[in-house]
């Protein structure tokens, strides 16, 4: 199964590092990972698997691509490639940012938080299904 997580940068931040992290343990599995990133930079630890620009991935076919931030989710939502688009509500930064959310509902989007919180947050304020983010149930077919 060919899994891509879209991400802004791999730069130093606890984000980065926990993605590189759980990359690199699939890749350990035998999970076929690539990483597409919105800027080039030196990741913050080693990665296992390759780092595309986010736009080489436009037309690649994959089987889940998880997106990490809202301008990754959007790029997500434009490709041709993704057989499943799963936005992981890793951290929630919405105070004074203009984002027009109505992306959260589309239907060819799963959304899934990092933890019981953020799910309840995010399903209260949109009324819609969230999960809780588990990538070995993602990669077993089952929703989280």
């Amino acid at each position: 199964m060919k899994v891509a997580f879209l991400v802004d940068s791999l730069s130093s931040s606890q984000k980065s590092y926990e993605i590189i992290r759980l990359v690199n343990k699939l890749v350990e599995q035998g999970e076929s990972c690539i990483i597409g990133v919105q800027e080039i930079s030196s990741p913050c630890l080693a990665c296992k698997a390759p780092i595309y620009d986010i736009v080489e991935l436009f037309n690649s076919p994959i089987d889940i691509m998880i997106s990490t931030s809202v301008s990754t989710t959007l790029k997500s939502l434009k490709m041709f490639g993704p057989k499943r688009r799963i936005y992981y509500l890793y951290e929630i930064f919405w105070k004074g940012k203009q984002v027009d959310w109505k992306f959260v509902m589309d239907p060819r989007l799963e959304v899934f938080a990092r933890g019981a919180s953020y799910r309840d947050l995010v399903a209260s304020c949109f009324n819609r299904d969230v999960g809780i983010f588990d990538i070995e149930r993602l990669l077993s077919g089952s929703n989280a």
